[in-house]
């Protein structure tokens, strides 16, 4: 039967290590994506974009579009990403757009986990909880500012064990039992149409602009869902917790199993598009790896910027899920080693995608945690 156990000391140092891993990976990130010399080129095209009143892409001849929402420093945000995300996300260039498709869907799984770890009773009123405010913030660079929420995150859930006890872990059944579902139309539909090949570069730019938000729109189709389940959930979520389990477990497990389907067969479908194309300029490297070269066009600028942001997040998301594994073993329900859980989260990386080894990783957690016994009855072990 596991138990809550921990050792202070050792937390307080891994915590200190851990801070400044996710502060180096913050500063590579915002030099690799704002302040390395790859990035003038897209730099130049920002500056003719502010300072034309009708700036076109140097590349096609499109024209950015200039008003969203009438409002000028609304507009000024919404206008400067989609400048950013439109040849890729149009498909002006064959291997940006792959680099677009396997990133953005990969993505929700951080955004399903992050919204997870904001409805958990015990992290309420935590930094950790407004994750619409952290979606606003990563705007300007998901590999700048998520190592920032990690770092909060572990000291956060490792000042006291009690921050693992399942009453602490609990989502509450109105929230667990609709994410899924606001997931569902609060992201991954907006990104299949922003990943569409739309062919109006008008429409498209708006489609990019609306899609920024989706993980706002997840947040508020969550709270509207779930305050009209609240009343009919409330005797059937404390019959649950009478029985000594946790009620959100299975709403739960149809979220990861969501996410790791969608994550799965979209890394599927990038990998056989590289292994099937005909453009010779598409090849696993081309499309995932960085390429410094003296020269870059702005095609190849922004495909080296959303590269950094890609591997900058799953790199800092990497390393956080090795925070969950810490947390397990100073608790005593696991003894997985940290170079076993780095090549799993590896190898299921390569094999199904980023966002499929997240998912995977928060799902293992999650039952590992669900065995803590509640005030005496029993619980699992390993």
């Amino acid at each position: 039967m596991a138990s809550i156990t921990s050792n202070p000391s050792s937390r307080s140092i891994s915590n200190t290590l851990l801070t400044l891993l996710f502060i180096l990976i913050s500063a590579l990130s915002l030099y690799g994506m704002r302040l390395s010399p790859v990035t003038h080129v897209m730099a130049d095209i920002f500056r003719d974009m502010w300072s034309t009143p009708d700036f076109h892409w140097p590349t096609n001849g499109v024209l950015a579009r200039k008003v969203y929402t009438g409002i000028p420093l609304v507009d000024y945000f919404l206008k400067v990403l989609g400048t950013a995300f439109l040849p890729g996300s149009a498909g002006w260039e064959r291997k940006l757009w792959l680099l677009h498709v396997e990133f953005l869907v990969s993505f929700g799984a951080v955004v399903g986990v992050l919204n997870v770890e904001a409805g958990r009773r015990g992290n309420q009123g935590r930094w950790i909880a407004y994750t619409s405010l952290w979606s606003l913030l990563y705007q300007n660079g998901g590999a700048v500012v998520l190592p920032i929420y990690y770092i909060l995150h572990a000291r956060a859930t490792s000042s006291s064990p009690s921050s693992f006890h399942p009453s602490s872990q609990l989502l509450p059944t109105p929230l667990a039992s609709t994410l899924n579902t606001a997931m569902l139309l609060g992201y991954w539909i907006p990104t299949f149409f922003l990943l569409y090949p739309i062919q109006d570069p008008d429409v498209k730019q708006l489609v990019i602009a609306v899609w920024q938000f989706s993980p706002m729109y997840v947040n508020l189709i969550w709270w509207i869902e779930s305050q009209l389940t609240e009343s009919t959930t409330t005797t059937t979520s404390s019959s649950a917790k009478g029985k000594g389990g946790r009620s959100d477990l299975p709403s739960l497990r149809v979220l990861y199993a969501t996410i790791i389907t969608i994550c799965t067969t979209t890394h599927l479908g990038v990998i056989s598009s590289i292994l099937t194309t005909t453009d010779p300029g598409v090849s696993f490297s081309s499309v995932y790896l960085l390429h410094y070269r003296s020269v870059f066009t702005p095609y190849e600028s922004l495909h080296y910027i959303f590269q950094v942001d890609f591997w900058g997040i799953f790199l800092a998301t990497g390393i956080w899920s090795l925070v969950g594994v810490r947390d397990l073993r100073n608790l005593g329900i696991t003894d997985v080693g940290y170079v076993s859980a780095t090549v799993g989260l590896g190898v299921v990386s390569v094999l199904a995608g980023p966002g499929a080894a997240v998912a995977g990783f928060w799902w293992w957690r999650e039952e590992k945690l669900a065995g803590i016994p509640i005030a005496g009855g029993d619980g699992k072990g390993k």
